[in-house]
């Protein structure tokens, strides 16, 4: 797959509508909850430096595996060809029993499933010459972490263990050991939940492109909608914004949403899980859903070191999460929020919310290059809706449908 970087947008048009942290102070308390931060913030930043150590040196092993498959062409290496030696020579036996007895309904089934043995093979020497060629042409999606690149290369490296085992009708799943680790205690993993694996974690270029797209015809309408408006007195056009975010979480449904959270798929160095994490839009959302508990700590009202008016920051006592109530989260609250929205085995994660809170990101991204574009090339000065983005108060709404 080839990659289609962003172009033809100026640079100070890639923004993301997520850049600006939400709005307010936190109340009270504000001594300690900076040397609170700023304790979290050296603990976070040695977290991330040894994840990023580990993560690349993943990735050159990965690159040396990959690179003595494909100069072989895809060949198996002794590990594989070790384990079906051993499995066709059994296959052999019960064939060549069948035919001393003349027994044909067994002879038939022996060669069926030599033949069958033959397939099973065949996938799985495609499947790793498919891993080979996404870890040499930097495929990986940077939802892939030190776990994910681990598996891929126990697959790749003639040194790991494989297996095979047999359910009660006589199926076989081939499996590789990929360390306890990694699986916990079992250790083994199947080449099929490998290879589904590898296709969940590859980066999604065809949606990315689809984005950067839209976002770059946008500018072209813009420049002819400022152009009539200027010429003509134009009263249409404009972005419509309700339909295009429709459009977008649609086009959503069919793509990797772990690729479009992780990777830079508008190219402003901000990809969405960091942006969801620094302002996530979740005005309406229940505390419940988030795995958050509003109660104070004590009845001093004391909440994770922000002072509240009461014993609990559900203000309202509707347990939703309000404007307000968003400025009392504590750093805490908002990795457990962050987590909901983007961890698929999290067990609070809804697909849906997230995708449509993606749409949402996305299509108001295109909406700034819209609006930006049209009053660069003169159109009106902001008194009429049609060109501009839409008021506070019809995206106060526009986001309730999407919540």
């Amino acid at each position: 797959m080839k990659k289609s970087p962003l172009k033809a947008a100026d640079a100070t048009l890639v923004q993301g509508a997520y850049n600006a942290a939400a709005a307010g102070i936190p109340r009270g308390g504000q001594d300690g909850m900076a040397q609170g931060m700023d304790d979290l913030m050296k603990i976070s930043a040695d977290a991330v430096k040894t994840i990023s150590e580990n993560r690349a040196a993943k990735q050159k092993e990965g690159d040396d595996l990959a690179q003595k498959i494909l100069d072989t062409g895809g060949a198996m290496d002794t590990s594989w060809l070790d384990l079906a030696q051993s499995e066709v020579e059994g296959m052999h036996g019960d064939y060549k029993k069948a035919a001393a007895w003349n027994k044909k309904n067994k002879t038939a089934k022996s060669m069926q499933d030599l033949n069958t043995f033959s397939s099973e093979i065949a996938t799985i020497k495609d499947t790793r010459e498919a891993v080979a060629k996404a870890q040499e042409d930097k495929d990986w999606s940077n939802a892939a972490t030190e776990k994910e690149l681990g598996v891929f290369n126990a697959f790749m490296s003639k040194d790991s263990k494989k297996r095979v085992s047999k359910d009660d009708d006589g199926n076989r799943t081939f499996e590789v050991y990929v360390g306890d680790e990694t699986m916990g205690n079992k250790g083994w993993m199947s080449t099929a939940d490998i290879s589904r694996m590898a296709d969940d974690h590859k980066k999604d270029y065809t949606t990315m492109v689809d984005i950067r797209k839209q976002a770059i015809d946008v500018v072209d309408k813009a420049k002819a909608d400022a152009k009539k408006n200027k010429e003509e007195g134009y009263t249409g056009g404009g972005y419509d914004i309700t339909k295009a975010t429709a459009k977008m979480d649609n086009t959503l449904r069919n793509a990797n949403l772990k690729s479009l959270m992780h990777d830079d798929v508008l190219e402003n160095g901000t990809p969405w899980v960091t942006a969801v994490k620094s302002n996530p839009e979740i005005m309406g959302m229940t505390y419940e859903s988030l795995g958050i508990n509003p109660k104070m700590n004590s009845q001093q009202g004391s909440y994770r070191g922000v002072s509240g008016p009461s014993n609990t920051i559900d203000l309202d006592g509707d347990g939703k999460i309000s404007k307000e109530e968003m400025t009392l989260l504590s750093p805490q609250d908002r990795e457990l929020i962050t987590d909901a929205l983007t961890n698929p085995d999290n067990k609070l994660y809804e697909e849906d919310r997230t995708r449509k809170m993606m749409a949402s990101y996305f299509t108001s991204f295109v909406n700034k290059q819209y609006k930006d574009e049209y009053t660069a090339s003169g159109g009106n000065d902001g008194t009429n809706a049609n060109y501009n983005s839409l008021d506070q108060a019809s995206k106060d709404e526009l986001h309730k449908e999407y919540l």
